[in-house]
């Protein structure tokens, strides 16, 4: 490629930023109130407790500039809006610009997605700036509005930068002072959205793709024909650039659909997914919250996009639907009962692997799976855990045990020094317990730069060519947006990608279990070489979860022992010590208010259970003694 065609090229790589500024159009600005939610208090009994409900007063008129928030601070904002007769027939979404770090919106009281796109914080992998209102607007159809709005936090006690936030990650802003300025009904022009989907895969076939690859050459001719049709600033051109994005689209089109470089190899399994922690930069009961906005998210998502597949492993997080967003638990039930909500991972949490005695680990199983078949009429098949911190080589007798067949996980491929020889093979434990293992790509979009890579990094493609692509923003990120979905249905179209098709995590695995050729087998530990110091820093949670184990298993036989116990007091300390051995928890990677919590949670139930055997021993003494 020459020098002038090189620059050309640059310069309409850069009218993505141009034109993206014109994707939406506001119609209306709506009046709002504002009621704020109290931070809470410093104990950590308080820092433990859930906190879902609107206020119920407190509610008064906000104005442009006003602010709210605070550490750990909530406000909900409400408004209402009747569609009026000039936007009959058009698709509106709702757009706040509330000084929200996260938030969840409610149309009519009911759960429908996240926004996390805030001003303050400049990230790409945060994107749900907006939420759809309706597909078809009808006259004089009223929409009760309000989104809960948090403000951030400080992160302390992990990783923190100089003014405790996380630079890399980005997830809270510095000030938690935030400001309200609208919320918006927008319109949003498809023929741009259009452009700036065909554009983003056309710059990646040009990162990605040899010169002399078919579909490398047809993106620069179409690069190059924009460049001739569409101005680079369109503020120079007035509305005058409008009638020449169909042309552009046009040309974009035909390069996207039509320059066949020859079937690629791979096989692609695209499942939508968003890793969410118990806790780590946040507090189990933001966590709460995080997951009810990916949940409502992932859910509004499959009312428009009929193959859109979503995995969720933590069977903690149903039960707290069920407890506190019931009708996302309803709605997950309709979807698992589909096959397109998939609530697949077997254990309680996403449990770290080394530290948790057998007995325990058995019981993040057990407690599992009895969960999601009493509630979900589901048996899981999968281990899924992409981020603990290695695993023990007793674990696939254990997974064989509770009726698991495959494991998948990401982390091994962070080891420091030595890269882990397979993607795909045969897991052997102690006893020689197999499972077969898959070590899928996390976190990415379904697009040409990350699919490709997928493929190429398979490790022996003489042994399959199949990779699992679990796409989305992870981390209370909300999960695919709906510009990822609309990127992997133009992707899959796309002459010289990986064979690329919508699935479950489950069939995938049977699918790689019927076609891969001699699968390769390893033995033992699967060790990681990063994260050394998540085995001995911060003893006092470790302690306190050993202790706690020790109390419910001596609790459980004085009640077989005397006839008497409480079963409450039983249940829920085991509840806590399940969700407390999350792999950030137990190894002490959260920030401190997580694990200040955590341990005054263990030490409360470890109190509690010697208050409880105190009791029955005394009721039951004499029967004890007799036993003896």
């Amino acid at each position: 490629m020459d020098a002038y065609t090189r620059k050309t090229i640059d310069k309409v790589k850069r009218m993505y930023g141009e034109y993206s500024r014109f994707l939406y159009e506001t119609v209306a600005s709506l009046p709002c109130e504002i009621a704020e939610a109290a931070a809470p208090a410093d104990d950590p009994a308080h820092r433990a407790a859930f906190q879902t409900r609107m206020p119920e007063d407190g509610w008064h008129a906000v104005k442009e500039g006003d602010t709210w928030g605070g550490e750990f601070a909530y406000a909900w904002i409400r408004s209402s809006f009747t569609v009026p007769e000039a936007l009959v027939g058009r698709r509106l979404f709702l757009r706040p610009d509330t000084g929200l770090v996260e938030g969840l919106l409610f149309l009519n009281g009911k759960a429908c997605g996240i926004f996390d796109r805030c001003p303050d914080i400049p990230s790409d992998f945060r994107l749900h700036d907006v939420q759809q209102l309706t597909e078809r607007a009808v006259a004089g159809d009223s929409f009760d509005i309000a989104v809960e709005c948090y403000a951030g936090h400080r992160v302390l006690g992990t990783s923190p930068g100089a003014d405790g936030t996380v630079d890399k990650w980005s997830f809270y802003p510095a000030q938690f002072v935030r400001t309200f300025r609208s919320l918006d009904i927008v319109l949003r022009d498809e023929r741009v959205a259009e452009f700036l989907r065909l554009h983003r895969v056309l710059s990646q076939v040009l990162d990605t793709c040899g010169e002399h690859d078919a579909a490398y050459a047809a993106a620069v001719r179409a690069f190059c024909e924009v460049f001739a049709i569409l101005p680079q600033f369109a503020d120079e051109a007035g509305e005058d650039w409008r009638p020449e994005m169909e042309r552009a689209l046009e040309v974009l089109r035909a390069a996207a659909f039509t320059a066949d470089s020859g079937e690629s190899f791979g096989y692609v399994g695209l499942i939508g997914h968003s890793h969410l922690d118990t806790a780590w930069l946040w507090p189990v009961r933001e966590t709460l919250h995080k997951a009810a906005r990916t949940f409502s998210n992932a859910l509004r998502l499959m009312e428009d996009f009929p193959d859109y597949h979503f995995i969720q492993s933590s069977v903690l997080y149903i039960d707290w639907m069920k407890q506190y967003y019931p009708d996302i638990y309803e709605e997950i039930k309709k979807r698992t009962a589909q096959g397109r909500w998939e609530p697949n991972g077997g254990a309680w949490v996403e449990c770290d692997n080394n530290m948790p005695s057998g007995e325990y680990l058995i019981r993040q199983f057990l407690l599992g799976q009895r969960y999601l078949k009493e509630n979900l009429g589901y048996s899981a098949d999968c281990f899924w855990q992409p981020d603990t911190f290695g695993y023990s080589a007793a674990i696939p007798q254990i997974l064989r045990g509770c009726g698991i067949r495959y494991f998948l996980t990401t982390k091994l491929s962070w080891n420091e020094a030595n890269a882990f020889p397979h993607d795909s093979f045969i897991w052997e434990g102690l006893d020689g317990s197999r499972v077969l293992t898959h070590f899928n790509v996390t976190h990415v979009w379904p697009d040409v730069k990350d699919i490709k890579n997928a493929v190429a990094g398979i490790r022996h493609p003489e042994v399959t060519d199949m990779k699992l692509v679990s796409y989305g923003f992870g981390d209370g990120g909300g999960g695919p947006s709906r510009s990822m979905l609309e990127c992997a249905q133009a992707v899959k179209g796309m002459p010289g990608m990986p064979r690329m098709e919508s699935i479950t995590v489950s069939r995938f695995m049977k699918r790689l279990e019927e076609t891969a050729v001699d699968l390769p087998v390893f033995s033992g530990e699967l060790y990681l070489e990063l994260h050394r110091g998540t085995l001995t820093q911060l003893h006092d949670i470790k302690r306190t979860n050993r202790k706690l184990e020790i109390a419910i298993h001596d609790y459980e036989l004085l009640s077989v022992m005397t006839g008497f116990g409480d079963e409450k007091l039983r249940s829920d300390a085991l509840m806590t010590l399940l969700k407390n051995q999350f792999h950030d928890i137990l190894p002490g990677t959260c920030i401190a208010d997580a694990n200040d919590v955590a341990v005054y949670e263990n030490k409360k139930a470890i109190a509690e259970l010697g208050a409880g055997m105190k009791e029955m021993f005394e009721k039951g003494r004499k029967g004890v003694l007799s036993l003896c």
